[in-house]
């Protein structure tokens, strides 16, 4: 597969992914202003348009690369560096409207903790994008 054609194929994922979130606006949230969590944002981009798609939400992220988590932050993301698989998330159960993990979880050895935190900060009736690409 080319480079290409990977860029391709993220873009249509990540226009999936926003245009599933704004179908849900009316409903996802339980105030004004929806809380999005975008887990492996990188640089905060898909992570704003995801925000944009829910009609503007609080957007945070996690990410443990330094350079686009600072970028994230540059964009308005309010992001958490921590390790996927070793640590526990700074976040209240039930805490987001919506969370996006979006080609993320086949870079784990440990998907379960990970797992376990995405349905643990996510409010019940909330709505949750999980993206792989094939694990096998």
């Amino acid at each position: 597969m080319s480079h290409a054609h990977c860029t391709a194929v993220l873009a249509e994922v990540r226009a999936t992914i926003a245009a599933a979130l704004a179908r849900h606006r009316g409903t996802i949230a339980v105030s004004a202003s929806p809380k999005l969590l975008d887990v492996g944002c990188w640089d905060g981009e898909p992570t704003a348009d995801y925000g944009a798609a829910l009609g503007g939400a609080e957007l945070h992220g996690i990410e443990v690369f330094p350079e686009p988590a600072a970028t994230a932050t540059a964009r308005g993301v309010r992001i958490a560096a921590l390790d996927l698989e070793k640590e526990s998330w700074p976040y209240a159960d039930g805490q987001f409207d919506a969370v996006v993990c979006n080609q993320v979880l086949e870079h784990l050895k440990n998907i379960w903790l990970p797992l376990y935190e995405i349905t643990r900060v996510t409010r019940a009736g909330g709505t949750l994008a999980v993206s792989v690409p094939n694990l096998a």
